[in-house]
């Protein structure tokens, strides 16, 4: 892959972490920083017949491919990729990193003719399941999983100053804080581990910053709680429904205030009482959850387009 050149974007060593992106402008809350193009993607099988398998668009009446019998396309255009389902038929069921994998292995020898042995071919499906990020859309639903070269250089923080969110197969990185030249682009990623533990100041801050976040979202925490109560008399402590729930009470409090986590937690609530015939109070909460959106995911998203003629 070739390194390619982002304009107000360089990269540097940040200590104790490797390679890391910072900006070179300064930069206004909501401002896009980068759009990437994802190197390879593929779309999750659960999501056929609501997006294209190409692009990723989510609307009605896709296209069914009349060879494989499985993936749904905008148009022909979008038609690419159907050879190995055709080929396994019926029986043809890998699972998302596998598929990623051979695309990225096609990717790379349509363009330079790359060959790779058994061992290469373990370490890169191991470096794709740490590395490769999950698609997901407005409501944190997961669509798929990507290759961002130039994402995966951002590093994480508890206290992130940018956000990542998708628009097809493009991630967008957005700042979420006001920054200046020189600092770094930090996001809140999803980390297998950390090797060294964090700075007794970067502990104290992260505790007085959840302890504010704590007073401000204290209607959502509320909420989790109702809906951990009600669901406990359904479902196991260990249940995935209650684990996810507790997940989003732990992003209401440790996300910053234009969090991915609450705006879908806005979203989810503001549907509900939508469904419910409760319309103030879900038009209330879904344009708490726009007002995230519009910083998070930019005011031209095709999310934003449809959230407000839900409002409408």
């Amino acid at each position: 892959m070739k390194d390619v050149v982002i304009q107000g974007v360089e990269r540097f060593d940040s200590p104790g972490k490797g390679r890391g992106l910072r900006v070179t402008r300064a930069v206004k809350v909501g401002e896009l920083i980068f759009s990437c193009p994802a190197y390879c993607c593929v779309l999750s099988a659960k999501e056929r017949g609501s997006y294209c398998e190409y692009c990723f668009t989510r609307k009605e009446g896709l296209a069914r491919c009349g060879k494989c019998k499985k993936a749904c396309y905008c148009n022909a255009t979008c038609q690419l990729e159907c050879s190995a389902m055709v080929a396994y038929g019926p029986n043809w069921c890998p699972s998302e990193t596998v598929r990623l994998v051979a695309r990225i292995l096609a990717t790379m020898v349509a363009c330079n003719g790359f060959t790779v042995e058994d061992e290469e071919l373990s370490h890169m499906g191991t470096a794709v399941a740490c590395n490769g990020f999950t698609v997901e859309d407005e409501e944190l639903s997961h669509m798929g999983t990507a290759v961002y070269p130039d994402v995966a250089l951002i590093n994480h923080s508890c206290l992130p100053s940018v956000t990542v969110t998708f628009k097809g197969t493009a991630a967008e990185v957005r700042a979420v804080t006001p920054m200046k030249r020189g600092d770094e682009d930090k996001a809140k990623l999803k980390v297998r581990k950390r090797s060294q533990p964090y700075e007794p100041e970067v502990v104290s801050n992260m505790v007085r910053y959840a302890c504010k976040k704590i007073a401000e979202f204290r209607a959502l925490l509320e909420m989790c709680v109702q809906s951990l109560d009600e669901m406990g008399a359904v479902f196991d402590d260990g249940n995935v429904y209650m684990l996810h729930m507790m997940y989003q009470a732990m992003g209401v409090v440790l996300y910053p205030a234009y969090s991915l986590n609450v705006s879908s937690m806005y979203l989810k609530l503001g549907r509900l009482y939508m469904g419910l015939e409760k319309r103030s109070q879900g038009l209330s909460a879904l344009k708490k959850a726009m007002a995230i959106m519009e910083v998070a995911h930019g005011k031209d998203h095709p999310y934003l387009e449809e959230l407000r003629k839900e409002i409408k």
